[in-house]
């Protein structure tokens, strides 16, 4: 049975490989060849160029800083460059402070620099002594019995005491 089975799976595989080989050698449609005289002119269709402007946002995204663009070419850019100016003056925003509230200090007897000030921001209470920074931005610059000086970029806030 099983010596049967093999000589009529040989046959149908001699068989297919037999008409693959015979379609490749002896093909019997001609090679097509376009007659050009009798299709007539033949239009090529043209790429037209998408034009479109790409607007460079004056404000840098990261650092809220204005820039000015540096390719700006003559008397219209002169223009621009005033208005930029103009933009630049109206759109400086007014810094907030955070709601703080100083509650007082606690003084080291041994060390006469050791004044701690309790200061509470964002609804958390901090211990902080001078020189020390407030949530990484606010420098604690003085601290005294009644107020504390506190200092942002140039800026600065006296708490006192409640």
């Amino acid at each position: 049975m099983k010596k049967y089975f093999n000589k009529i799976l040989l046959v149908v595989v001699l068989g297919i490989w037999g008409g693959v080989i015979y379609k490749y050698f002896y093909n019997s449609t001609p090679n097509y060849v376009p007659n050009y005289n009798t299709l007539g002119a033949v239009s090529i269709k043209k790429w037209q160029k998408n034009d479109f402007k790409i607007s460079i946002p004056k404000r840098d995204p990261f650092l809220g800083n204005l820039t000015i663009n540096t390719q700006i070419n003559n008397a219209e850019n002169e223009k621009k460059k005033e208005n930029l100016t103009l933009k630049n003056e109206k759109v400086k925003e007014e810094f907030k402070w955070p709601n703080m509230r100083y509650f007082g200090f606690v003084k080291n007897k041994q060390n006469e620099n050791g004044a701690a000030a309790l200061i509470k921001m964002n609804q958390r209470l901090h211990r902080v002594k001078e020189k020390d920074f407030l949530s990484d931005t606010y420098k604690i610059s003085k601290i005294y019995r009644d107020s504390v000086v506190i200092t942002f970029k140039n800026k600065s806030k006296t708490l006192k005491k409640l």
